[in-house]
């Protein structure tokens, strides 16, 4: 009989062991499930981060191209500071 009940609480103590080893390794799949969703957003995102870039790089160009039609840089001189700089030095 002593037997019996070491064995069944050897058993007991190894379903309890496999119970939580079994809870960490969805934990973790979850983790990694998660992990590889938010890479895939990212893979996703990065053309349209592309093309907001290249918008602003032609906004940024077509402002610079206004800016000098309206206030035209004096020759020989190169423009020092930003558009921003230069707008708030002459009102």
């Amino acid at each position: 009989m002593a037997n019996l009940a070491q064995d069944k609480q050897s058993l007991e103590d190894r379903y309890k062991s496999l119970q939580e080893k079994s809870k960490s390794s969805t934990k973790k799949l979850k983790e990694l499930k998660k992990f590889l969703e938010t890479q895939d957003l990212i893979k996703d995102l990065a053309p349209e981060r592309d093309l907001y870039r290249k918008e602003l790089d032609e906004l940024k160009a077509t402002t610079r191209a206004v800016a000098d039609m309206v206030d035209p840089p004096e020759k020989g001189i190169e423009s020092s500071g930003t558009l921003l700089e230069r707008m708030q030095k002459d009102p």
